[in-house]
């Protein structure tokens, strides 16, 4: 359900949001990159898959058996970075085989954009 990333490491992304800006209808979308750095957390024992339905009762994975190792985030650092704007010719581009250009291009600037945040705001 949720793959473990080394703290200095950033896990990979997935294209879904791209597509998702891509097929939108609306006039002068931005895309903003925010990275949430970890100041202080407390990694608790497992609990149950199904104690964290609590949280969302519409995710099924929580109705699985099994355990999921918490952690409690006590602090947190917010960074935003620079959008990146859906234009027209964007979304003109997301046809046929240029669609697999343009969703990597976005996929790639903000993956970049907030690496490039969480190096600036290592402490």
């Amino acid at each position: 359900m949720v793959k473990y990333t080394q703290a200095d490491r950033i896990g990979e992304f997935q294209r879904g949001f791209a597509h998702l800006a891509l097929r939108s209808q609306v006039g002068d979308l931005a895309i903003l990159p925010i990275a949430i750095a970890s100041l202080e957390e407390v990694n608790t024992s497992a609990v149950p898959l199904k104690l964290l339905s609590f949280f969302d009762p519409s995710e099924v994975l929580f109705d699985q058996p099994g355990w999921h190792p918490l952690v409690i985030y006590r602090r947190v650092a917010v960074f935003v970075g620079q959008p990146y704007w859906i234009k027209p010719q964007h979304q003109e581009k997301y046809q046929g085989k240029q669609a697999k250009t343009v969703v990597a291009e976005l996929t790639n600037h903000c993956h970049a954009e907030i690496a490039k945040l969480l190096c600036k705001g290592c402490y």
